[in-house]
């Protein structure tokens, strides 16, 4: 059980400094942490690297690691390496997965790290933009499902790394796909999210990448567990045109040989950001207690309204952020959560 204790609240004084206001005096903010991957062995790992040999016994280059699709005794072998999450020559494509936020403080979402690889070998950076959304109330293009943050539009791109990780099919599963080689290397791409404040329960991330060159496709591999072809709460979507029509519908990997079963996915992504702890009323950055660097998190937000969804500055949870969160602030002033 959390409890709460309360220092003692510093007067005017304490507040302001010779020069204004007295920045020293608070404690630096919570540091930005992993705090979930999905279907990743540890949050700060994607599911995707499978080893230093294929299935075939082909070693990888030194310092790189395969990403093999799987084979599953009785299920034959996933035949699905990727699935595109960029724009075409169809039209748009987009991906979405689910995550659940347990902790009972909730999260504070900073960051989103997705992965994809590319159908050119062009040199330099491969993509220009990326675009996010955080959904609830069920996956995107459901009856219920709403938007809390983010839009299809705005850029959200932070930063993009070539990994040591290449993708390959099956390498010993009939019929065999192309040979194990490096034309399919996964980047780690990083999306900003500021500050996003996400209640406990279960939402969705929807997210597409704009690539550099216009005629190259971006795929995201999807989740990949040596043995495992799918799992319990595989449930991935794509947006993509059927017939002329764009619509989201769960993401299905029809396995090898033929005779194999069609299973669902899910694809890899990490969160990044703060695990506030509970009761801390006022905590806008998660670092544990109600000091100066809360106010400077209402600050950057303010006048921020509901429609972006659910922010870390708006205190008094009333949609907007403004004065009456940095009243909200001074008045939980000190606060400090820790478990017991």
């Amino acid at each position: 059980m959390l409890t709460r204790r309360f220092a003692r609240r510093p007067g005017v004084a304490g507040l302001l400094g010779a020069g204004g206001l007295g920045l020293a005096v608070a404690p630096a903010p919570a540091q930005i942490t992993y705090i979930f991957s999905n279907q990743g062995t540890n949050v700060a790992t994607p599911a995707l690297a499978t080893g230093a040999s294929t299935l075939s016994g082909m070693p990888a280059p030194s310092g790189s690691q395969w990403s093999e699709c799987p084979a599953e005794p009785g299920r034959g072998a996933s035949a699905l390496a990727g699935v595109t999450v960029s724009a075409d020559q169809d039209g748009v494509h987009r991906v979405a997965d689910d995550f659940i936020v347990s902790n009972p403080g909730g999260w504070i979402v900073e960051r989103l790290a997705v992965y994809a690889y590319l159908t050119s070998t062009a040199p330099g950076a491969p993509f220009s933009a990326a675009t996010v959304r955080i959904l609830r109330g069920g996956p995107p293009g459901a009856p219920g499902s709403s938007v809390v943050w983010g839009d299809t539009t705005t850029n959200r791109l932070q930063s993009q790394t070539a990994t040591n990780v290449y993708r390959v099919f099956n390498s010993v599963t009939l019929p065999l796909g192309p040979m194990p080689d490096l034309s399919r290397r996964v980047w780690r791409v990083e999306l900003n999210i500021p500050l996003l404040s996400l209640a406990p329960g279960t939402y969705w991330v929807d997210w597409q990448l704009v690539t550099t060159d216009p005629g190259a496709r971006a795929l995201s591999p999807t989740v990949t567990v040596a043995g495992v072809r799918s799992g319990e709460h595989f449930n991935a979507r794509q947006f993509t045109p059927v017939n002329g029509v764009a619509a989201w519908a769960p993401i299905v990997d029809g396995g090898k040989p033929s005779s194999s079963a069609d299973l669902p996915v899910d694809l890899p992504f990490i969160l990044m950001g703060r695990v506030p702890a509970p009761g801390c009323a006022g905590d806008g950055d998660g670092n544990g207690v109600v000091t100066f660097s809360d106010i400077e998190s209402a600050l950057r937000q303010w006048n921020t309204a509901s429609s972006t969804g659910p922010l870390a500055g708006d205190a008094n949870h009333d949609g907007v952020v403004d004065f009456a969160d940095i009243v909200a602030i001074l008045a939980n002033w000190g606060s400090i959560c820790q478990a017991p």
